[in-house]
């Protein structure tokens, strides 16, 4: 079948999209454009079809309707359709979307799953014909209860506590994991800084002490593994920023110094991809470097691209960093930026849905899934509201009741089977809980 833009032919090209419930109609008027002959090119008529009375969407998918028709004698070839999303209005093309190809008059549909639950989505269609790309007008919905059984991505469990951390509670700490075991250390209380390392295991809930770290004690450091062999502990503050790095062996319980950081920084971020470990932002920097095990050495890559930072959460998911939050010129932030080792270049995400924060914590939490919540806001204080970020889809959504372990300022997380467990920090009374908290990720 052709299905070419006929610059000769006009054409109609209707496309009804609709949310399967009782509608009110929005409808765009066609628009004649100018080709380079001066001749009159007709662009699509997109017509959609908006439910006014319903606010909530209560089922696991959603399904969207279209049809195509255009008026007799009207040739074709190949074009492109579907349906576009995100959670901010103006939806394109560069946004999560279904895709289809060599329509023949009719109806086609589009099924929307893995929605994340009380999140606000934005839709429209979308037809890609002759070069230029069309949309149909905005439509939105709130999702409820709209989590898809094959998305791990249903929040909907409740805080557990478990043992809690058996040193002393502590601020500024670091984690990292190997082998399935979750490595806590470094840190400072009312009394000083830690230099005491210890390594939880989730299977049996228990706590062991390993070897102290091997430079001095600090708080605000940071800490990435590579190979899940490996973990690389290094920067932060004791009473003066700092920039040695040390790396652990867990088969040894051993700590070795390695290359230092290119600059002394504390309340920097960091987090891994592959082979290499990336940290970069701190007090006074805006720089980044990746760091290679094998050369042991630090590599320069893109500067963060909004200028320095402090207090960042970083985490990985497949093969992109992730970095947002933190404070900036004095102001806490929600920006969210993407980190594509290949290109080497930063890409604005979808803004962090909390309050503004620093000293906030995260993690991975699945392949495709991370975590940011808790830390500081001056105007709101201390919080106790955690988010999760669903890379895939690029839409945040608000983990069910708020963290029972209360407000914390710069704590810790880390997540292992499918639970995300979260602790230690600093609370409004500007005491040290040492308690431990765990949440299930449902599947």
């Amino acid at each position: 079948m052709r299905f070419l833009l006929n610059k000769n032919i006009p054409f109609l090209l209707t496309l009804l999209l609709s949310l399967l419930f009782a509608c009110k109609k929005q409808e765009y008027i066609p628009t004649g454009l100018a080709n380079d002959k001066g001749n009159i090119d007709y662009i699509p008529v997109i017509r959609t079809s908006v439910n006014g009375e319903m606010d909530k969407v209560k089922n696991k998918k959603v399904i969207l309707t279209g049809e195509f028709s255009y008026s007799k004698g009207f040739t074709a070839s190949a074009i492109t359709f579907g349906h576009c999303w995100r959670t901010s209005p103006q939806p394109t093309t560069d946004d999560a979307k279904t895709t289809f190809f060599n329509l023949e008059e009719g109806e086609f549909e589009s099924s929307l799953t893995g929605l994340l639950e009380e999140t606000r989505y934005y839709v429209r269609a979308y037809v890609i014909a002759n070069g230029q790309t069309f949309y149909g007008e905005d439509i939105s919905f709130v999702s409820k209860d709209a989590i898809d059984a094959d998305n791990p991505n249903d929040p909907t469990s409740s805080w557990a506590k478990v043992t809690s951390f058996l040193g002393d509670g502590r601020e500024g700490a670091v984690s990292f994991k190997i082998n399935d075991l979750i490595y806590v250390g470094l840190g400072e209380d009312a009394g000083g800084y830690k230099q005491d390392c210890w390594t939880y295991n989730p299977s049996s809930d228990t706590w062991t002490q390993v070897a102290n770290y091997g430079g001095v004690a600090r708080s605000k450091a940071v800490a990435f593994s590579l190979d899940n062999q490996r973990a690389y502990v290094g920067t932060g503050w004791a009473d003066s920023s700092l920039n040695d790095i040390w790396e652990f062996n867990p088969f040894s319980n051993n700590w070795y110094q390695r290359t230092p950081y290119p600059k002394a920084v504390h309340d920097a971020t960091s987090f891994s991809i592959g082979e290499n470990g990336y940290v970069g932002l701190g007090e006074g920097n805006s720089a980044f470097y990746s760091y290679n095990r094998g050369l042991n050495e630090w590599l320069p890559v893109a500067d963060f691209p909004t200028g320095e930072r402090t207090g960042a959460v970083g985490f990985s998911l497949g093969n992109y960093g992730y970095v947002g939050t933190g404070e900036s010129n004095g102001s806490p932030q929600n920006d969210f930026w993407q980190y594509n080792l290949f290109t080497n270049q930063w890409t604005a995400m979808s803004n962090f849905q909390g309050t503004t924060r620093t000293g906030a914590t995260g993690c991975q939490v699945s392949s495709d899934q991370g975590i940011i919540g808790l830390g500081y806001n001056g105007t709101h204080g201390y919080l106790t509201d955690v988010w999760m970020y669903n890379a895939t889809y690029q839409v945040w959504s608000k983990l069910n009741g708020s963290f029972t372990g209360g407000q914390r300022f710069k704590p810790v997380s880390f997540s292992h089977d499918n639970q995300l467990y979260m602790g230690l920090g600093r609370n409004e009374n500007n005491e040290h809980p040492s308690s431990m908290w765990k949440y299930s990720i449902n599947k």
